[in-house]
């Protein structure tokens, strides 16, 4: 049995049964998604089709060194999820797409998706503790087709340092008509490791694109990610921060810029446990006739006590009448938890 080939299936038949993004989806309401097709079958704007790249054309995901860093232990596997086996391989350990409100972005990225890369920085043999040298790594991504669905798997094991440097600057010369990326990335954080990932991206003014960031943290763990985003004529911005050990530490900050375009970003916090921290910043600059959307969103889980939250949005209109709205949300379970900031709440 093609096993690769039912599960793409599955997926199908979910989002035809379930459908796509509702309009009263609330995490949606202020910039709603372009419809389904799209995310399968590339843009529906009567462009002509056609738009593959061969991997020896740079397109899909490149590794490269970061200057004379120290590169450290690192297992790279460019995995086939056409092939039964390398699919197993890619999606394992990975969480059903579920029923939330990105679910059917998820759905869609099981059935569109064809390749993956999964990434495990190791410990340096030999090395512990603060003998351990920060691995630096550099990751380009460049479209294959019109619609696609990259994955990137990557692990940092108890306590690694890393610097992760994560690009998406389109280039005319692999595909030079807009295109559809639904992307999602899954980080693993071990105990006590550190990930400091800097993204940069960049699409072109008729591509439709969304990215998604799963990150999970055990106890101790520490990801600080920056973002520097610009608009398109869809673009969305999604990361999931999971602090699941005890004094986990998450900070989001993003520079989201924007001329006559639309660009949204969305930063999902959940403390699970107690001592945990997390901040989220966002500056938007629009000018002209843009759409941008800032959007927090913090839930703190019963028992989570002594839990730290802090969000600040921030929208500067440069020029033109741009629209924008700064949304914060904070929801607590436990009477018991002390945030050391009460975000205001209602659009900015």
């Amino acid at each position: 049995m093609d096993t690769a080939r039912a599960d793409i299936l599955a997926a199908r038949d979910h989002l035809r049964k379930q459908g796509w993004i509702a309009p009263r989806n609330e995490s949606f309401r202020h910039l709603p998604p372009p419809g389904l097709e799209n995310w399968l079958q590339g843009p529906t704007d009567g462009t002509a089709s056609g738009c593959d790249a061969p991997l020896l054309a740079g397109a899909g995901w490149t590794l490269h060194p970061v200057g004379n860093a120290p590169q450290g232990s690192v297992q790279a596997r460019w995995l086939d999820a056409q092939d039964p086996v390398q699919r197993a391989e890619l999606f394992a350990d990975l969480p059903q797409p579920g029923n939330g409100d990105a679910a059917p972005f998820a759905w869609a990225h099981r059935a569109l998706c064809r390749q993956g890369l999964r990434l495990r920085v190791q410990a340096t043999p030999g090395k512990t503790g603060p003998d351990q040298r920060t691995v630096w790594l550099q990751l380009r991504h460049q479209p294959r087709a019109e619609a696609e669905a990259p994955l990137l798997v990557l692990e940092v094991e108890d306590g690694v340092r890393c610097v992760l440097i994560e690009t998406h600057e389109r280039e005319a010369a692999q595909c030079g008509r807009g295109v559809a990326q639904n992307l999602h990335a899954h980080i693993r954080l071990g105990t006590g490791a550190t990930l400091q990932h800097l993204r940069i991206a960049a699409p072109g003014p008729q591509d439709r694109m969304a990215h998604h960031v799963h990150a999970r943290l055990a106890p101790h763990a520490r990801y600080e990610q920056a973002l520097v985003a610009t608009g398109s004529l869809y673009h969305l911005q999604r990361t999931t921060l999971d602090l699941h050990g005890y004094h986990a530490a998450a900070h989001a900050a993003g520079l989201l810029l924007a001329s006559g375009t639309a660009l949204e970003q969305q930063v999902h916090t959940v403390h699970h446990t107690a001592h945990t921290t997390s901040q989220v910043e966002a500056l938007a600059l629009a000018s002209g006739s843009a759409r941008m959307v800032a959007n927090a969103h913090t839930r703190i889980a019963p028992g989570a006590d002594e839990a730290a939250v802090r969000q600040r949005l921030t929208g500067i209109p440069l020029a033109g009448q741009p629209g924008w709205c700064c949304a914060h949300t904070w929801k607590s379970c436990t009477t018991r938890c002390r945030p050391r900031t009460v975000p205001p709440g209602g659009p900015a």
